[in-house]
């Protein structure tokens, strides 16, 4: 039962076939990849302008003008899809069911790797995500011009903890400029930032760049409505007149930045910070002690801020005005403690 949307959406599929028959056209699946000792493209002083970006936070992907879509994909190709998942990829591929063949023709990608489907056609309408994902009936066809081409790509998925190290920032960053390569304009949101746990900040601004680089003149960019995104249009605005070049020189920094605190809440904090304001926005002095004898006098909040407690860096998500704070640590459990 659980599956039952999904089954509805497939099903659905052959419904229309047998009413209006196989429409013309071909589907393509292509693997595309570039060679383990590096890619053949350069990051270094890069000269290429960065596109425009055009964001939306109600719009689908499926329903943007964009040639080339982006599938927020699991490793292997198709995730979950026709059991009970229902996130991004897996709705996508009911909703176009000839997506489902590359779940056939393709075992896992690696790192150098991506999956890009052409032709394939909207059959379905649906409403919701996850738990509220349903089937509506058949598709009404309200986007117009060919089909877009949907490319698979999968994020970092597991590295949250690290997702800030280069060479991660790097894997991700290729991986989306193989997946943008010789399109016009793409569609693509917050890859790998739900399940995956990645930063909303740095996946855009790796995106960006890749699609960019790729020779993309415009990005449309779905945030879904997802409040953590909300800083995405003022960083975008900023970043504007920068070459490929100077933004991945920035990106590299502010991830060094990143790299320094602890746990991933207070890396992504100091990610965005250092790409707003530079490393002039950074603190000049240490992170606050909790628990110690000189912390009983706090009179500052201290809440979305880094402090130290038993010497871990924690962050603290909330104070109470009886001088108890309550700390996250790196797995994102909580504990309450006094400041004293």
């Amino acid at each position: 039962l659980e599956a039952m949307p999904s089954a509805l959406c497939f099903l659905n599929y052959f419904k229309l076939l047998g009413q209006h028959g196989i429409p013309e056209g071909a589907v393509t699946y292509q693997r595309q990849g570039f060679p383990k000792g590096g890619p053949p493209w350069r990051w270094d002083g890069n000269a290429a302008a960065l596109a425009s970006v055009k964001f939306s936070d109600t719009a689908s992907i499926e329903d943007s003008p964009a040639e080339t879509h982006a599938d927020f994909a699991n490793r292997f190709v198709g995730g979950g899809c026709l059991q009970n998942d229902f996130n991004m990829e897996e709705i996508l591929f009911v909703v176009k069911p000839e997506l489902i063949v590359a779940m056939a023709l393709n075992c896992y990608m690696h790192d150098e790797e991506v999956v890009r489907i052409s032709g394939a056609l909207q059959y379905s309408r649906y409403i919701g995500y996850a738990s509220t994902f349903q089937f509506v009936g058949d598709y009404d066809g309200h986007r117009e011009g060919s089909p877009s081409a949907v490319v698979a790509m999968d994020a970092l998925h597991g590295g949250k903890n690290r997702q800030f190290e280069e060479g991660l920032v790097l894997r991700d960053l290729n991986k989306a400029r193989l997946a943008f390569d010789g399109a016009h304009t793409v569609a693509t949101g917050n890859w790998g930032c739900g399940a995956f746990g990645n930063d909303h900040a740095l996946k855009f601004l790796q995106q960006w760049m890749a699609a960019s680089e790729a020779g993309a003149t415009e990005l449309f960019y779905h945030t879904f409505g997802d409040e953590r995104s909300a800083p995405l249009v003022g960083l975008a605005e900023s970043l504007q007149g920068l070459t490929v070049g100077a933004l991945w020189a920035a990106v590299r920094a502010a991830a060094e930045e990143a790299c320094k605190v602890f746990p991933p809440p207070i890396q992504n904090r100091r990610f965005l910070k250092v790409m707003t304001e530079g490393p002039s926005g950074l603190p000049t002095t240490p992170p606050t002690e909790v628990g110690s004898s000189g912390g009983g006098g706090m009179q500052e909040s201290l809440e979305g801020k880094a402090v130290v407690y038993q010497g871990v860096e924690m962050l603290c998500v909330k104070q109470s005005g009886d001088g108890q704070v309550r700390l996250q640590d790196e797995h994102g459990a909580t504990i309450w403690r006094s400041l004293a």
